[in-house]
């Protein structure tokens, strides 16, 4: 079962060592993302009431697999999607895409909100 939960729920590190596992196929990847990748876990877990509306923790059979942010920094015009990840043995079964239809529900429902 998917579930998907608040990204505060979680401790501090878990957006990046995601990050660091849904990349490792390309090690390349965390040589030129690694400070930025910890930068934007700093970020969330620094700025609690920003991670809980602009980002969650997706969860198969209860335990983590994956997250997904998004900045609303030009709303109303546009939200810009940041980071989609799930954990490479996790890939291929659907999760990225509930996961980005999961954030779109909520950014379309935060949007209304914004434009009324």
């Amino acid at each position: 079962m998917i579930e998907f939960k608040k990204t505060t729920d979680f401790p501090r590190g878990t957006l990046y060592n995601q990050l660091v596992d849904a990349y490792s196929f390309n090690e390349e990847c965390r040589k030129i993302w690694d400070t930025t990748w910890k930068e934007y876990d700093d970020f969330l877990y620094n700025n609690p009431v920003a991670a809980e509306k602009f980002s969650f923790i997706t969860l198969l059979d209860g335990g983590p697999v994956g997250h997904i942010s998004w900045d609303p920094g030009h709303s109303p015009d546009y939200v810009e999607i940041g980071h989609n990840c799930i954990l490479i043995k996790c890939k291929g079964q659907g999760l990225g895409h509930a996961q980005l239809a999961e954030a779109v529900r909520i950014i379309k429902e935060i949007m209304r909100v914004w434009v009324l």
